[in-house]
This record gives C-alpha cells, sequence and structure tokens, in this order.
C-alpha cells in the first residue's frame, strides 16, 4: 500500500530505489505549468511523458548495474523501483494506466545493449504492481517545501531591493568622482567640495581663489597635463587628490549584499514527486501508483556479467556486497 512500509528493509538480495523525476522537468514543461502542478496539483497531459521518459531513464541507468551485480554474486535478486531507502512504499504516480508492455519490451531490448556475459535474459522479469492507497496514511510533505519556497522568495526580494537601493545610492555618489577632470573643477556641486578640501588641507591661497571664483578651468589631456597632475601648486593635482581620496572613501563602504536565502523553485519541488503523492491523489480522478520490480534469478555463467553507461563505452565490474551501512555493489 501506497505510504506504508515494505515487510524487509534493504538487504544483500533486495534493493530498493525511491522514484523521483532526474530529468528535470523544466525541459518539458513552462514555469506556468510547473506552478499549475504544485500549486494547483493538477496533473497535466505532459505529465505522463514525463514520468515515462524518467522511467525509462531509470530502467537504463541502474537495471544494468543490478543486474550485473547481482548475477556475478551468485544470488537471486531484486531492484524494486518505488520504495526508499526507509523501506517506505513511494510509488510512481501515473493518470490511469501505466503502459506495462510497453516498459517489458523496453528491457527486453535494452538487456544486451548495456549488459554482456549474461546467457539468457530470460532470467531477468519484471512486474509492475498497482498500489493499493489509503489517503489517511499519506503525508502532505509538500505543503511545508511550498511554504519555505514562498517564504524564502519573500525573503530573496527584500534583501535584493534593499542592496539594489543601497547599490544605485552608492553608484549615484561615486559617479561625482569617478566623471571627467573638466567636471570635477566646473561642475558647481563638486567644484564646491573639491575647494572645501583644499581649505582643509592648506592648498596655496591661489589655488583656492580660483576655486571660489567664476572662471571656467580648462583641461587638455595631454602630455601638458600630467605635468600639471603632479606638480602640487597646481589645482589640477588638486583635483587628482580630491578625486583619488572619495573614489578610495567610497570603495570602504561600498554597499554588500547580504547572504540570499536558498530560493526553492516548482520543479525542484515537483523532481521530488513523492512528497506530491497526496496532492496528486486527492485532486486527481484516475491517478494511479506503482512500483516496479526487476527479478534477477540466478544463472551460471561462464564469463563475468558486465555493464555499461549509457553514452558510455567503457564496462564495469560489480558485485553484490553487505557493508555497515546497507549493502551495495562494489
Amino acid at each position: 500500500m501506497l505510504g506504508n512500509f515494505h515487510s524487509s528493509n534493504e538487504h544483500k538480495e533486495l534493493e530498493f530505489k525511491e522514484f523521483y523525476l532526474k530529468i528535470n522537468p523544466d525541459f518539458i514543461l513552462t514555469d506556468l505549468q510547473l506552478k499549475n502542478i504544485v500549486i494547483n496539483n493538477i496533473w497535466i497531459k505532459d505529465m505522463n511523458h514525463i514520468i515515462d521518459i524518467n522511467i525509462i531513464n531509470y530502467l537504463k541507468y541502474y537495471m544494468p548495474k543490478y543486474i550485473s551485480c547481482f548475477l556475478n554474486s551468485n544470488i537471486n535478486g531484486k531492484l524494486v523501483i518505488g520504495i526508499n531507502d526507509d523501506s517506505e512504499i513511494t510509488g510512481i504516480p501515473y493518470l490511469g494506466e501505466i503502459n506495462v508492455s510497453q516498459i517489458k519490451e523496453y528491457v527486453k531490448r535494452k538487456i544486451p545493449k548495456y549488459i554482456k556475459g549474461i546467457p539468457n535474459i530470460d532470467n531477468v522479469s519484471i512486474s509492475i504492481d498497482k498500489l493499493d492507497i489509503d489517503a489517511n496514511i499519506l503525508d502532505d510533505n509538500a505543503s511545508e517545501q511550498i511554504k519555505i519556497m514562498n517564504s524564502n522568495l519573500l525573503k530573496y526580494n527584500m534583501i535584493n531591493q534593499k542592496y539594489k537601493d543601497k547599490k544605485r545610492k552608492w553608484l549615484k555618489e561615486i559617479s561625482k568622482y569617478s566623471t571627467r577632470f573638466y567636471n570635477i573643477l566646473n561642475v558647481s556641486e563638486s567644484r564646491n567640495k573639491l575647494l572645501e578640501f583644499c581649505i582643509e588641507r592648506n592648498a596655496k591661497k591661489e589655488i583656492i581663489d580660483l576655486l571660489k571664483s567664476d572662471d571656467e578651468i580648462q583641461i587638455d589631456l595631454n602630455e601638458h597635463f600630467y605635468l600639471r597632475f603632479k606638480d602640487v601648486n597646481d589645482v589640477v593635482h588638486w583635483a587628482g587628490e580630491f578625486k583619488d581620496y572619495n573614489i578610495e572613501r567610497l570603495q570602504k563602504i561600498k554597499p554588500i549584499r547580504d547572504e540570499l536565502p536558498k530560493l526553492i523553485s516548482h520543479s525542484m519541488i515537483l523532481s521530488r514527486i513523492s512528497d506530491m503523492n497526496y496532492r496528486f491523489f486527492t485532486n486527481n480522478d484516475n491517478i494511479n501508483f506503482y512500483t516496479i520490480t526487476i527479478n534477477i534469478s540466478n544463472i551460471k555463467t561462464s564469463e563475468p556479467v558486465q555493464f555499461r553507461i549509457p553514452g558510455s563505452k567503457n564496462w564495469y565490474y560489480r558485485e553484490r556486497v553487505s557493508l555497515p551501512g546497507g549493502p551495495g555493489c562494489i
């Protein structure tokens, strides 16, 4: 029964895999569709297709490894998809009836492609079981994730907006000093501040009088300009000192964004699809849940049974062992 526990924990002859959407639903669904599924719990038409391709993904990546592992260890083994590591039956959701014959045909076709050394594929069988459902024992695990998602998004936006407001103010301020020397010397606001800067640092009277006047101070960016820049008796030198001082001062108070909370997306919630079981069951007619069991009968093999990962040309050998933390294939 969905939400109940399997009669056994994992052991050397038994391996559980919880069903996740390992192929990201973002690749198929729009943001609006994802939101509709997660928030309104609506099982849209494309969801069955997403389940189908994820089942195929599980079979491609896990089935060859565990067939090889069990056969090399001379044991009868079972790989069950739809049960988590705690032995809780989490299932595989599907609107209507899952296509059993299609899955079995896929298994039959792919065993020779991803496994070598197995003499008889008939010793590998697959069973697909529809689960009984009692809504009273199901947990609405997605609700807490949705609350966290909304809370984190609100915090994220508040922190980001606060930072952007401070950064805009800071950029406006630093732009007054990172501007051209002509503007610093001739725009009234910066010229008055430069005057105060020069008075505080006891610049010569001629420089102070020039800044107090209404005279336009001409600047030519040539070799002569750089000589003026180094001359303490030239107003250009003081404009450079004023500019460097204020830019350095502002760099020390440059706004820093506070640590942002980790965002959870609708896609992330949906990917852990068993958390949505209660919501899907109570909001959609004809929703079913399944487990897929791959049974591997012990057969004598004349050579090691090897497997390969899709997309790789390398072949691997594994055996089933009991480890302190549970069974594994090494």
